[in-house]
C-alpha cells in the first residue's frame, strides 16, 4: 500500500503545482493503474484536472494485470532501440 500512497501523493502534488497558477497546461496525460485504486483514488483527482484545463487530454488505463517492465520482448514486439 505504501507504493499507492506515494502514487497519490505524487498525483496531488502535481495538482497542486498546477493550482499554484502557472498557466494553462496543454497535452497529453497518460495515466496506467490498477482498477480499484483508480475509481477510488485517481479519477477523481483527474476529472477535477480536466475541468481545470481544457486544453489537456486524459488517457487513463487501469488492469489489474501484473506487468513485468524489464521482460524481453516476444516475439511480434520489436525491441526499443536506445540512443548513445
Amino acid at each position: 500500500m505504501t507504493i499507492a500512497r506515494r502514487a497519490l501523493a505524487e498525483v496531488r502534488s502535481g495538482g497542486a503545482a498546477l493550482e499554484s497558477g502557472k498557466g494553462q497546461v496543454n497535452g497529453t496525460l497518460r495515466v496506467s493503474m490498477p482498477v480499484l485504486f483508480g475509481h477510488l483514488c485517481v479519477a477523481p483527482i483527474m476529472l477535477e484536472l480536466a475541468h481545470e484545463h481544457p486544453g489537456l487530454t486524459l488517457k487513463m488505463s487501469s488492469s489489474d494485470r501484473m506487468t513485468d517492465l524489464g521482460r524481453r520482448p516476444g516475439p511480434g514486439h520489436p525491441r526499443r532501440q536506445s540512443g548513445g
